[in-house]
């Protein structure tokens, strides 16, 4: 009959191997569950349903077929929670596939089953419960979920600006506020570089100033704790030259032994200018007390060799509770090192020196 099939060119009863075996591999048939299969190509949608009818959603992460499954399936037959939307996001069974789940990776599930919450009020918003993955639990932390309409109101996050957080002393009210702090305040001796020539587009002191701010964002943006309270305040050496020199430290370890400052003025390395504008009542009394570091305040100096002159440092952290303050001489242009040297002093890994008699008399004197 010419060499093909008389009946017309295929299988005669009814386009296929009717035996199931030979033409090709068969298809795997999809897996089912009495839940609403999610994927993250209809996870968006399913939420967005919740969202609509204002429904609290139960999401399952468990393989095909879990007894989880079934038994979470039975809350449908229960009027109190059919108030919501149920879903299975059916997970492989391998390791190596689950760590390539889209939906497994987007919520960190690592171990199976796990289940997601959200409330009526806030649909999309899932969370992961954290109870015993027991039908009992569940349905209970179901019904919580359910009857929770409210909506969590969410933080406004403070923008936190460097030049919002230092202060300029101008008078003594601010010195003492620095000296009076309950907790860190770190003090920036700097010469303000924009009087006499500043306009709109100038920042207040300078750049080195504006890296003193920046240096104050950095610090509490990585604060670990927010019970130690930092403040950040700035003092204009060209209105005020002395007060920095009652903060001179030597930096050489055979003096740290020596009190803050010099035993001899004629030590302070650095000059000061000739002519001072007229300072307020604290602040003058500062620049024209005649007690000076290493006067009454002086410690003995128990090594001999400690010849090295005392230098006036930068930046000082004053920690007012202690009366103590701990220096530092290189200058917010090293921002990396100072935020190390103010991160040392809030753990308390750094070393430290009694605050000289004349800021501890101005201080004690104020309050």
């Amino acid at each position: 009959f010419g060499g093909g099939n008389p009946f017309g060119g295929g299988n005669p009863f009814g386009g296929g191997n009717p035996f199931g075996f030979g033409g090709g591999q068969q298809t795997r048939p999809q897996p089912k569950s009495p839940l609403d299969s999610v994927t993250s190509g209809n996870i968006k949608a399913f939420l967005s349903d919740a969202v609509e009818k204002k429904k609290a959603v139960l999401l399952v992460f468990a393989s095909d077929g879990h007894s989880l499954v079934n038994a979470i399936a039975k809350f449908k037959n229960i009027e109190e929670l059919k108030g919501a939307k149920l879903g299975h996001v059916i997970c492989p069974d391998s390791p190596g596939a689950q760590a390539n789940h889209v939906l497994m990776k987007k919520y960190k599930v690592k171990k199976l089953p796990a289940i997601f919450f959200s409330t009526r009020g806030e649909p999309s918003a899932l969370r992961r419960f954290q109870g015993k993955p027991e039908a009992e639990y569940i349905e209970k932390a179901l019904l919580i979920a359910i009857r929770s309409t409210s909506k969590r109101e969410k933080k406004q996050e403070t923008k936190i600006s460097g030049k919002d957080l230092i202060t300029k002393i101008e008078q003594d009210s601010q010195l003492q506020s620095c000296l009076e702090f309950r907790g860190l305040c770190v003090l920036m001796f700097q010469k303000d570089e924009m009087v006499g020539r500043r306009n709109k587009n100038q920042k207040d002191g300078g750049p080195l100033v504006k890296l003193f701010g920046q240096l104050a964002e950095n610090v509490v943006k990585g604060k670990t704790t927010k019970k130690l309270q930092v403040a950040f305040y700035w003092l204009d050496s060209n209105r005020f030259p002395r007060v920095a020199h009652f903060f001179a430290v030597n930096d050489d370890p055979r003096c740290m032994a020596q009190t803050s400052g010099p035993k001899d003025p004629a030590q302070w390395t650095t000059a000061l200018p000739s002519d001072t504008t007229e300072t307020p009542d604290i602040l003058e009394g500062l620049e024209k007390n005649e007690t000076r570091p290493g006067d009454d305040n002086a410690r003995p100096v128990e090594n001999e060799q400690c010849n090295s002159p005392a230098k006036v440092p930068k930046l000082v952290a004053i920690l007012s509770k202690k009366k103590k303050f701990a220096a530092f001489l290189k200058g917010v242009s090293k921002i990396s090192e100072a935020e190390d040297f103010l991160t040392r002093v809030l753990m308390g890994d750094m070393h430290t020196h009694p605050l000289p008699q004349g800021i501890a008399l101005a201080a004690a004197a104020a309050a």
